[in-house]
């Protein structure tokens, strides 16, 4: 009974030891597929990292190009703004997409008229040239969007204050890049 037992009792051991072999086989194996697992995730994360600290720095001088010629071209309005008021020739623009007209500062003034009283229309552009000649002037600028030519006019327009003025007109057509005529504009220069 003493040898039963006791080859029982080395059985067991042994059992046990192949068990806790293959235990420990099977943690190491986990450990090392984890490690890998864990190298791989940090090579992906430190390349990512790279990828949008790259991302990060174009980004940046983009941001600054565009603060340059954003600049740029508020000096250049401003620009703009002073050689129409010096040499009192103002200028205008129609969307003809939005039916919307932007007048310069210096039109404004020309026609008298403050930005809160511009509804920035054509309508509205039209109704401030003397009506003896608006039809005509409507005319030249339709005329324009079909032929896509300059054009020169000279019209009558009615002050805010009630005076008559003499402006004479130069225009032309935007067009996009097929060609395709996408607003007139002009400039006007008071004749008296």
């Amino acid at each position: 009974d003493s040898l039963f037992v006791l080859q029982a009792f080395v059985a067991t051991i042994a059992v046990m030891g192949l068990a806790l072999c293959a235990l420990t086989r099977s943690r190491n194996d986990a450990e090392r597929r984890l490690r890998q697992a864990s190298d791989r995730l940090e090579t992906a994360v430190s390349a990512r990292t790279e990828e949008l600290a790259q991302k990060n720095r174009e980004l940046a001088a983009d941001l600054a190009e565009r603060a340059r010629l954003s600049a740029a071209l508020e000096q250049r309005e401003a620009q703009l703004a002073e050689a129409q008021a010096i040499t009192h020739i103002g200028s205008w623009n129609w969307d003809i997409g939005a039916d919307r007209v932007t007048w310069s500062n210096e039109l404004m003034r020309i026609f008298g008229v403050q930005a809160a009283e511009v509804r920035g229309t054509l309508a509205d552009y039209l109704a401030r040239v003397h009506p003896d000649d608006r039809t005509r002037v409507h005319h030249t600028i339709r005329n324009a969007l079909t032929t896509r030519a300059p054009w020169e006019s000279t019209e009558r327009i009615l002050r805010s204050d009630g005076s008559v003025r003499l402006l004479k007109t130069l225009g032309g057509v935007w067009t996009d890049p097929a060609g395709e005529g996408t607003g007139p504009f002009g400039g006007g220069l008071v004749r008296y």
